[in-house]
């Protein structure tokens, strides 16, 4: 689409949705990416369906690509130069993949310590399972600070989602959703492949070396 179309069919937008085309783009400024199912995103989420190419093409303009998952109905951004890359820890990257793999147990309906949400997407695994089954790959445990800097990260990133039991706000009492995104930013393919690679890989030296990001600004 050139400028010119752009602008043309941006200036043909109800008032209304000239409006909600500058808070989409806010949004995904800001977040990264839209989920249909988070809060208060599916009215963002349907106008960027409905008006995809007008929005990959301003998108494309500032730098930007647009990438849709429609199977777990979410919307993210990449740029061009990867300057929205976020370079997790060690062991952040570590527990990610960790959580991805209990997601894809989860969305197999596997027997396992996950169990499907209510909502469709949506696993729940208990974070006291989660530690075990850190320690049980990696052969070394994640510390209670680690843990609840890792899960602040992920949140960020629509990636996990804390439940605490009871009102409590203990973490090793709660649970922890794990969200679609997680699939988005580690397909199935490629799942297997960096778990190999880091199981077994506890020296520090060597994870500095290593490079991991999630897309998202």
């Amino acid at each position: 689409m050139s400028l010119q179309a752009l602008v043309e069919n941006y200036d043909s937008l109800p008032i209304r949705d000239q409006a909600l085309f500058e808070e989409v783009v806010q949004h995904l400024f800001s977040e990264g990416s839209l989920w249909r199912e988070g809060d208060q995103e599916r009215s963002l989420y349907e106008f960027v369906l409905k008006h995809q190419n007008m929005m990959d093409a301003f998108l494309l303009l500032v730098g930007w690509e647009l990438h849709h998952h429609d199977r777990h109905k979410i919307f993210h951004i990449i740029h061009r130069d990867k300057r929205n890359r976020y370079d997790f820890s060690a062991d952040q990257i570590r527990l990610l993949l960790l959580l991805r793999l209990l997601y894809a147990r989860g969305q197999e309906q596997a027997p396992s310590i996950v169990r499907p949400s209510s909502i469709s997407g949506i696993i729940l695994v208990p974070i006291n399972a989660v530690t075990q089954q850190f320690f049980a790959t990696y052969g070394k445990h994640v510390s209670r600070t680690g843990l609840r800097d890792a899960v602040r990260v992920f949140t960020r990133f629509k990636l996990v989602r804390l439940k605490f039991r009871d009102g409590g706000r203990d973490i090793t009492n709660a649970e922890v959703e794990l969200l679609p995104m997680l699939e988005v930013i580690i397909p199935n393919e490629r799942l297997h492949k960096h778990l190999d690679d880091w199981i077994g890989n506890t020296s520090s030296g060597e994870d500095e070396d290593r490079d991991a990001y999630v897309y998202s600004k």
